[in-house]
């Protein structure tokens, strides 16, 4: 028995009742007004997506320099040598351009002039971070026995003109990082 509901046969041809036709695809205006919404979505999302990108990125160069600085140090310790960490645009010399990159070198025995053996360079690529020595000394130097060699020191991490951390080394020799507790132009 066929189902009355479903099915009448009108002139030897068969047609559906009940639910309408299902659509096959979209049509045109539901289309445009799907990647408009979209369109959208993804504007609003845009500013706060580079924020945290860049918030990453900081945070990533920041882990890689304290370990660059707790690695100098610990190799100051262990050869009983000076160990100078620097800025370095092409990762050769020393020229304080700490956001382009940086270079650890053990410095030659017995006060002997020439560059140091090289034990890690580092090349920066986040074009949103700026690092600025906040004393301006152009270097990182860590004595025989661990300690730094002058004062405290402060390398910091600038974010879109905000300060994002900073790293410091101490007089002993110990290497920290902390975050602002408020918004701190660099």
């Amino acid at each position: 028995m066929v189902n009355a509901a479903a099915h009448v046969e009108a002139g030897g041809m068969s047609h559906r009742l009940g639910p309408a036709r299902l659509h096959r695809g979209l049509h045109l205006i539901e289309l445009l007004i799907a990647v408009m919404v979209l369109s959208v979505l993804l504007a609003l999302a845009w500013g706060p997506w580079q924020r945290t990108l860049r918030h990453f990125q900081a945070e990533a160069l920041r882990a890689e320099l304290v370990a660059s600085l707790s690695m100098a140090r610990s190799t100051a310790i262990t050869e009983r040598r000076r160990v100078t960490v620097c800025g370095s645009s092409d990762g050769m010399t020393c020229d304080q351009a700490w956001s382009l990159g940086w270079r650890v070198q053990v410095e030659p025995a017995n006060g002997a002039t020439g560059a140091g053996k090289e034990l890690r360079v580092h090349e920066a690529r986040q074009r949103h971070v700026d690092l600025r020595t906040s004393d301006h000394r152009p270097d990182v130097r860590f004595r025989p026995d661990g300690r730094n060699a002058g004062t405290n020191q402060s390398i910091v991490l600038c974010v879109d003109g905000q300060e994002h951390s900073r790293v410091i080394i101490s007089i002993p020799g110990r290497v920290r990082s902390q975050r602002p507790r408020r918004s701190t132009p660099c």
